[in-house]
Formats: structure tokens, sequence, C-alpha cells
């Protein structure tokens, strides 16, 4: 629900006790006005360009040219990180977190990883106690990956039970091979 209008004079009001004051919106004083009232004029007063005291945010958009190089290089299958490392977008600088996020609302990204993604689960208690004992007794030999095709976890989650419960691979058993 609106409220009343901005005056002339609580926009200057405004405008001076940031400008030349200083102040940040929990000094600010308008009478009859909320900090949320406060607060979204000095949003519209920065994007208009008359209040100046910090850069407002701007989003960039996704050009055409980009938002196709992104579809190129996930169809190579590149993950988010790797094409942020390509410096693909070269001038336009966007962060892994936004070349990620585009990719989901593109859809685009390695299907099986998403799959995995999707059936990925915790496992109960009991199959926790079990996948222990499996671990200290016939398990502590297993490669990595042998142990992911028998249980329902990545191989990620596998380390970090091993880790957990002290269960290490000497460097020749953890790359298959023989001494």
């Amino acid at each position: 629900m609106a409220g009343q209008a901005w005056t002339r004079k609580e926009m200057d009001s405004l405008v001076t006790q940031v400008m030349v004051h200083g102040k940040k919106l929990p000094q600010l004083v308008i009478p009859g006005r909320t900090f949320a009232a406060i607060n979204r004029l000095m949003v519209y007063l920065r994007r208009s360009g008359r209040l100046n005291d910090r850069l407002a945010r701007k989003n960039k958009s996704w050009t055409a040219e980009e938002i196709r190089q992104l579809k190129q290089c996930a169809a190579a299958g590149d993950s988010a990180l790797s094409i942020y490392r390509s410096g693909v977008f070269g001038e336009r600088q966007r962060s892994v977190n936004s070349i990620s996020q585009k990719m989901r609302r593109l859809d685009l990204g390695n299907p099986e990883i998403k799959e995995k993604a999707k059936n990925a689960r915790r496992l109960t208690n009991q199959e926790s106690r079990n996948f222990n004992s499996f671990l200290l007794a016939d398990g502590g030999k297993m490669l990595t990956k042998e142990i992911a095709c028998i249980w329902p976890l990545t191989p990620k989650a596998i380390r970090r039970r091993r880790r957990k419960l002290a269960v290490h691979l000497d460097w020749h058993q953890s790359r298959g091979l023989k001494k």
C-alpha cells in the first residue's frame, strides 16, 4: 500500500543527510517516514543518479552472443568453472555463479551429473553403520570408484567417510597399481 508521496523538501533532506553529513540508514531521520520507506527512496535515488554516495549494483544482461557461446561450451561438456577459467566472456567478467545460474536456467549441463544429483540421497542410520563396517573390513582396500559401484554414494562422500574412519589407501592402492 502506497503512503504519502515524497515532497521535494524530504528528498533534499535525505540527500543532504547522506551526502553532506555521511549518515547511514539507521541514523537517517525524516519525520513521518519509516526506515523501509527511506531505504526505498535511497535505492530509487541511487538508480536515477541523484544519490552518489556509492554505486548501485546493476545486473548485467546476457547478450545473444554470450548465450550462444555459453551453449557451445556446455555442448562441449564444459562446466561453469571451466568456462569461467577459459575467459570466454572476456571483458564482461561473468562470475562462476553467474555462469552456473544461467546454465541452470537454460537447462544446460551434463545430463548424467544432473540425474545423479536428482537421485542423491542420504544413508539411513542402519545403512550408515553397515557402510562403516564394510569400509573397516573388506572395503578398506578397494578403490573408491569400485565402492561407488556397490554403494549408492558419490566418490566424494566415500572419500569423506574414509577420512572420518581413518581408512586410508597407500599411494599404489589409490591408483590401482600393484606393489
